[in-house]
């Protein structure tokens, strides 16, 4: 078997492995139905409180345009930075499984880029 695939099967099985845990072992609709739902209705209270802030002054749609796409942008940045250190405590800590993955034939940081993807969805 050659390396790339080999690399991608790990790959492939850390996303599986971090979905399955950041989805706390539930149906995958339910969990997308929640991760769709979450960033939706922090974006509204978001919209809301810069209504009542503002007081529906004009020209300032442009700036909540602004606001409400790099809060939605940044949560994907934070998602994905908290995924990959989420995913070395919880295999150190909790499962005890870090110094398996680490000498495991996947390359470990394609083992924690997977991990950390997997908390993006």
């Amino acid at each position: 078997m050659s390396e790339a695939i080999a690399q991608w099967r790990g790959f492939k099985a850390a996303t599986r492995l971090g979905w399955k845990i950041s989805s706390n072992w539930t149906q995958p609709l339910i969990f997308v139905i929640y991760s769709v739902i979450r960033p939706l209705s922090a974006a509204f209270i978001l919209v809301i409180m810069y209504r009542v802030i503002s007081g529906g002054a004009p020209g300032t749609g442009a700036y909540l345009a602004f606001l409400v796409s790099g809060v939605a942008f940044w949560s994907f940045v934070q998602y994905g930075f908290a995924g990959l250190s989420t995913g070395i405590v919880e295999d150190r800590g909790e499962y005890k499984m870090l110094k398996y993955v680490y000498t495991s034939p996947a390359h470990f940081y394609v083992y924690l880029l997977g991990r950390g993807l997997a908390q993006l969805a």
